[in-house]
């Protein structure tokens, strides 16, 4: 779990997006804190962005359609109907459902017909990689992480940030 909030602090609070964690590039520190190495596929997040993703955070773990509605027409994703009750059902599934569960895939497949995606934009792309590359770390790890939990209070700390700016020491 140390992970997965180091993780969390990175994107949401520094603005920092790991193009490549994995087991490999994570380590146990003497004092017990994770560390991370391997920041050459990494990139810093515009503040804007990293402010929304903070933003779909708690609009998501409030299970707010209107405010996540809001949040993703600020982008350029766009689908056939852009459903609030299909968009919100993604992102839970997305951050919450466990994703080893043999219907995890059937289940976003489903949600992809009844509102299927029309238009993406790179800030998305990135913002579900991060998530599903953070979630499939921890599996590997051997346990099941509901993000929205995880990092409910990385996103209100990330709010409160008025300018991001990453520092590796």
């Amino acid at each position: 779990r140390h992970i997965c909030y180091a993780l969390g602090h990175l994107v949401l609070v520094e603005g920092l997006v790991l193009g490549d964690p994995h087991p490999g590039n994570l380590m146990l520190l003497p004092d017990g804190r994770p560390g991370i190495i391997d920041f050459g596929q990494g990139h810093l997040l515009e503040d804007w962005v990293r402010r929304d993703w903070c933003q779909t955070i708690l609009a998501v773990g409030a299970r707010d359609s209107k405010a996540l509605m809001e949040i993703v027409m600020r982008s350029t994703l766009r689908t056939e109907r852009n459903d609030p009750r299909v968009c919100l059902a993604s992102h839970e599934l997305l951050l919450r459902a466990p994703m080893l569960d043999r219907d995890w895939m059937d289940r976003a497949e489903d949600l992809e017909k009844r509102d299927p995606t029309v238009k993406s934009d790179s800030y998305s792309g990135t913002f579900v990689r991060c998530i599903l590359m953070t979630r499939v770390v921890c599996a590997m790890m051997g346990f099941h992480v509901d993000l929205i939990d995880e990092w409910s209070k990385l996103a209100r700390k990330g709010l409160k940030v008025k300018t991001a700016h990453f520092n590796a020491s």
